[in-house]
C-alpha cells in the first residue's frame, strides 16, 4: 500500500539522515497512476450507438487477419467472391471482424474491387501457417486474431467470447470444438513469430503442431457446432445456401 511505502521511506530517512524525497515517492507514482488513468478514459471512447468493445480493443491492441489463400482450386473459383445473401463471402466476414480497429487480408493475390488492407503470402507454399506467419510478421499489435475465410457463420459475439474468455498470459487462445482445436478461428501473439518461423523452417506445416508447442488456452465452444461449419467444398456451400434458403 502506499502508507506502507511511505513508512518504509520514513526508515530509510532515520537509517541515512533526512530525505523526504523517499516519504514523497509513494505520493508521486501514486499520482501519476491517476493522470495516466484519466488520459486513458480520453482515449478510449465510443461514440452513441457505437461498439463499446471496439473502443476497448483499442487498448488491448488486437488486429485481425482474414485468411483467403489463393486459386481454390478445390472449390472451382476463389472462394472469397461467393456470395452470403447479397454481399461477397469477403465483406460478410470482414463484418464479422468490425469489432476489431485493424483489419487486414492475408493471400496470394489481393481480391479485385476489394480497396481494404491487405498483406500477400510471405512464402510460396499453400497452408494456413503461411498466412500466420505473414499475418505476424506485419502485425504491430501484440495480440492478432486471425480467421479463414471457410467459416461464413462465425459470428462477432463468437469471436469476442473467445477474446474475452482467454488467457492473455499465453501464446495463443484457440477455440475447441467436441475435442478438436480451430486454429484458423483464433488469436496469437507476435511473440510467437520465431516459433513459426522455425516450424517452416522444418518443413513442419501443420497447426496442430504448431499450438500443441506454445502455450495455448483453449476454449470449449461445444454449443456452436453449427456455427463452426468448414466451407471448404462446393458442396458445402450449396447446404449452407439451401439451409439458409430454408430459414427465410
Amino acid at each position: 500500500s502506499i502508507i506502507g511505502s511511505m513508512v518504509l521511506g520514513a526508515s530509510i530517512v532515520v537509517m541515512d539522515g533526512f530525505d523526504i524525497s523517499f516519504v514523497i515517492l509513494p505520493l508521486l507514482i501514486a499520482a501519476s497512476g491517476i493522470i495516466m488513468s484519466i488520459v486513458g478514459t480520453f482515449l478510449v471512447v465510443v461514440k452513441e450507438g457505437g461498439n463499446p468493445q471496439k473502443a476497448l480493443n483499442k487498448g488491448e491492441f488486437v488486429s485481425s487477419f482474414i485468411l483467403i489463400g489463393g486459386q481454390s482450386k478445390r472449390f472451382g473459383y476463389p472462394k472469397w467472391q461467393s456470395k452470403i445473401g447479397e454481399t461477397t463471402l469477403l465483406n460478410h466476414i470482414y463484418n464479422k471482424c468490425s469489432l476489431f480497429n485493424d483489419i487486414s487480408i492475408v493471400g496470394k493475390e489481393r481480391p479485385k474491387g476489394f480497396n481494404k488492407p491487405f498483406i500477400k503470402d510471405e512464402l510460396d507454399f499453400q497452408a494456413p501457417i503461411n498466412g500466420i506467419f505473414s499475418a505476424l510478421k506485419k502485425t504491430n499489435s501484440d495480440w492478432n486474431f486471425v480467421i479463414s475465410i471457410d467459416l461464413p457463420l462465425i459470428t462477432s459475439d463468437i469471436i469476442r467470447s473467445i477474446w474475452i474468455s482467454g488467457d492473455k498470459d499465453k501464446d495463443a487462445i484457440i477455440p475447441r470444438l467436441e475435442g478438436y482445436s480451430q486454429p484458423i478461428c483464433s488469436f496469437y501473439h507476435k511473440r510467437i513469430f520465431s516459433e513459426i518461423s522455425n516450424q517452416i523452417e522444418k518443413n513442419e506445416l501443420s497447426l496442430n503442431c504448431l499450438i500443441d508447442s506454445i502455450k495455448t488456452d483453449y476454449i470449449d465452444m461445444d454449443n456452436y457446432k453449427k456455427e463452426f461449419l468448414n466451407m471448404n467444398t462446393q458442396q458445402k456451400y450449396n447446404e449452407l445456401i439451401e439451409s439458409m434458403a430454408y430459414k427465410e
